[in-house]
């Protein structure tokens, strides 16, 4: 394994530095850490290659109950989706490209938030790795992992995790929280023009 592949793992596996405790005498209600409505405000992926419009569409934010995703995600799942987890590297079903092109969905919701036609045939790095995202489908949030600064990644619809962000040119997605969908030639053609096709 190359050098800069095992820092790459180091720097996305390794935990997230931890707050500091509180000063001595201060009041025990200043930080209890955040609840799940507290989360940190989102900022919709931007980038100068990322040229797609916004899309005409709308995706409806959905909200469940720990004890629902729980019912409804499997336990590998729960950890990835809902805790932000990273699958185990070089673990992932879709680190190869499929034979077909088509989008991939995000498990928690169904909402399309990748293409095959912006992925990279990576079975030799740990995660899948996608150079683009679709249009208004996740959003990045900074966050500190390791040494180094990255952008979490979340479904835009049901904030189920995705994976991260580690530089500007591409992204680490877990294939434990997306599933493959293929489109045809005509259903490709709406998606690029930022039009519905049909897989609302």
């Amino acid at each position: 394994m190359s050098e800069g592949l095992k820092k790459r793992l180091s720097n996305v596996l390794s935990p997230r530095k931890q707050k500091a405790a509180p000063a001595a005498g201060a009041g025990a209600n200043e930080d209890e850490g955040d609840s799940e409505d507290e989360r940190p405000k989102h900022t919709l992926a931007k980038s100068s290659s990322f040229i797609r419009l916004q899309p005409d569409y709308e995706r409806p934010p959905i909200k469940k109950s720990d004890q629902e995703w729980r019912a409804k995600l499997s336990k590998q799942e729960y950890i990835v989706m809902r805790t932000k987890g990273m699958e185990d590297p070089v673990s992932g079903a879709y680190r190869r490209k499929p034979a077909r092109e088509g989008v991939y969905r995000c498990k928690g919701c169904e909402n399309p938030v990748l293409s095959t036609w912006d992925q990279e045939d990576a079975e030799q790095l740990p995660w899948a790795v996608f150079n683009n995202i679709l249009p208004g489908a996740l959003d990045l949030v900074p966050t500190q992992r390791g040494l180094d600064r990255t952008e979490e990644v979340f479904c835009v619809q049901c904030h189920c995790f995705m994976g991260l962000r580690p530089s500007t040119t591409h992204f680490d997605i877990n294939s434990t929280s997306i599933r493959f969908c293929m489109l045809t030639k005509d259903q490709h053609k709406l998606l690029l023009k930022n039009k519905d096709p049909g897989l609302f």
